[in-house]
């Protein structure tokens, strides 16, 4: 998720790679997991 997000659940105290990704590589993830569920 974005840091907005894991602001909104887990309050300030969030840490990059460990709550939250950078817009690019959460959308980098999304990508990944989507070519792996069509089996690409």
């Amino acid at each position: 998720m974005t840091k907005d997000l894991a602001v909104c659940i887990h309050g300030n105290k969030v840490e990059h790679g460990r709550d939250y990704l950078y817009t690019e590589e959460f959308l980098e993830a999304l990508d990944e997991n989507l070519q792996k569920k069509l089996g690409q």
